[in-house]
């Protein structure tokens, strides 16, 4: 018995789950009827706090374990992080993707630098995942290439630097983001591999 995967996608600064290439994703992900995902809306995502972003993803989680995964962007990122602190243990889990990731205050977004904290306990992370990647584009201009690099190193991620994309904003020409399907699916499959040739 296969059993299904959770996908919980956490959308950025001022945005929703209805913009970007997340209506698509999902669209694509449900279609394989062993997935499940639920892309949140955050709340007051145009002047976000933190602890209210932690207490929607805590109500909205509803179990973690080897068949949960995580798409993170932006700021989004940062709230995972920061959730993952809250949980004296973290679980084992299938795998976390951060695009336009960043774990450090952006000078030219100085509104939500009281969102962003710093110091994160990223051997906790790593020692609960077997799959972390960050997806970046050199000529991101809101979250520079270096941040998501840097996030990656701290996370032991693997990273795609992609030549061009921006920020990955429907504005950007992001309505639909054919790479993390790719990268969502493959890693889904390494799971699956992993938890032991169909017996799961």
């Amino acid at each position: 018995m296969i059993t299904k995967k959770n996908i919980y996608v956490i959308h950025g600064y001022n945005s929703s789950a209805s913009r970007h290439w997340f209506p698509w994703l999902k669209q694509k992900l449900t279609s394989d009827n062993k997935i499940s995902v639920k892309v949140l809306d955050m709340p007051s995502p145009t002047e976000p706090k933190l602890e209210e972003w932690i207490g929607k993803l805590s109500e909205s989680i509803e179990r973690l374990d080897q068949n949960t995964f995580f798409i993170a962007h932006s700021l989004g990122c940062i709230a995972l992080l920061d959730y993952f602190e809250t949980l004296k243990e973290l679980p084992k889990i299938g795998g976390i993707i951060f695009v336009s990731g960043f774990n450090q205050k952006l000078v030219n977004i100085p509104e939500i630098n009281d969102f962003i904290r710093t110091g994160f306990d990223y051997k906790k992370i790593i020692n609960a995942t077997t799959s972390r990647v960050v997806v970046t584009a050199i000529n991101d201009e809101i979250v520079p290439t270096e941040f998501s690099k840097e996030l990656a190193d701290s996370l032991e991620a693997k990273i795609f630097q992609l030549s061009a994309g921006g920020h990955f904003l429907d504005t950007d020409g992001f309505s639909k983001f054919p790479k993390i399907y790719e990268i969502v699916t493959n890693m889904i499959a390494d799971k699956q591999e992993q938890v032991g040739n169909g017996n799961d």
